[in-house]
């Protein structure tokens, strides 16, 4: 618990362990939610609870701050998880029909769970000490290293994404049609 706390509850606040916990139950419900049959009781299930679980995510992390008490690189990427969840809720808030809407929901809900991998990688790549002296040999830990590091991360997920976005099409039957933009 010792290592957690000194490298993973960053604020040492409530805020610091709500973003904590709910990243984790996050990352395991968005990975499983992929993995299981699209539209089945238990994905649906799955996914109303994930849904509250990333709003809350992005809303602990505004008051999570370690480096320098300001917005690290990583809070830059909050509108983008927001906008994906909203993508993923919106054919169900607005009630789109057809095929449109499953793919709008697929491309959201994908976005929005591999997404969250994508911070957990940057930030595992960025607080582990070990990990950290093979990257930063010299010992540096800058704000701008930080920043390429996770939007390296960021590009490998749009990759990963786009991957995933045409197997669950796939999975669907929508394989026929063109993948939205």
């Amino acid at each position: 618990m010792d290592y957690i706390n000194q490298h993973w509850l960053t604020s040492n606040t409530i805020f610091g362990l709500t973003h904590f916990v709910t990243a984790t139950i996050g990352l395991i419900l968005g990975l499983g939610i992929l993995f299981l049959q699209p539209g089945s009781k238990t994905h649906k299930l799955a996914g109303y609870i994930f849904i509250p679980i990333l709003l809350l995510v992005n809303i602990s992390a505004l008051f999570v701050h370690e480096m320098g008490m300001t917005f690290g690189p990583f809070h830059y990427l909050i509108p983008f998880s927001l906008f994906y969840l909203f993508l993923g809720v919106k054919p169900f808030l607005f009630k789109t029909n057809g095929q449109a809407r499953l793919k709008i929901h697929i491309k959201g809900m994908v976005g929005a769970a591999l997404g969250l991998w994508a911070a957990f990688f940057a930030e595992l790549f960025a607080r582990t000490p070990s990990i950290n002296k093979i990257l930063l040999p010299s010992g540096e830990n800058s704000f701008w290293i930080q920043t390429i590091e996770g939007f390296i991360f960021v590009l490998i997920f749009i990759y990963i994404i786009q991957k995933v976005n045409n197997r669950q099409f796939a999975r669907i039957n929508l394989k026929n049609e063109k993948p939205i933009a």
